[in-house]
């Protein structure tokens, strides 16, 4: 299994289960080879009603630098407050690693920022981060008021 294959296996045994309750979801996966990148997208619709999809993660596999970008992740409202999102990051981590790939969180709003920072991601810029083996994602934060 390659290591887009073996991500997109992590994600969807997380977020398959609660999205199924949900009216309409897909996972997305364009397989890109080493001069090309690779693409993970999973959507939802929340509400039958909506037109409107969520876009609930998405990920490029740069497979020349081998690296592995989150640019967007975000979980529905009826998703929220299990630490999902973090775990959906731990897998992709733990995929990543086991193919030689690191797992960067990009384009990333302030306080998940922050966040990622206060759990131990190491600091490439000013809205990214790298995932380490020491970035904290399935514990509770040390600093004061944050998950």
């Amino acid at each position: 299994m390659n290591v887009e294959q073996q991500v997109m296996a992590a994600v969807k045994a997380l977020l398959a289960p609660p999205l199924e309750s949900m009216p309409w979801h897909a996972f997305e996966l364009e397989q890109g080879d080493l001069h090309e990148r690779g693409e993970l997208a999973v959507r939802c619709k929340e509400n039958i009603d909506s037109d409107v999809l969520t876009k609930v993660l998405r990920a490029e596999f740069l497979h020349d630098e081998q690296h592995v970008y989150i640019t967007n992740i975000f979980m529905p409202r009826t998703m929220t407050g299990n630490r999902l999102g973090k775990q959906v990051i731990k897998a992709m981590y733990d995929a990543c690693t086991k193919h030689g790939y690191t797992l960067m969180i990009v384009d990333m709003v302030d306080s998940f920022y922050r966040r990622m920072l206060e759990r131990g991601a190491g600091r490439i810029d000013d809205d990214s981060v790298q995932i380490l083996s020491s970035t904290n994602l399935l514990g509770p934060s040390h600093a004061p008021g944050t998950n």
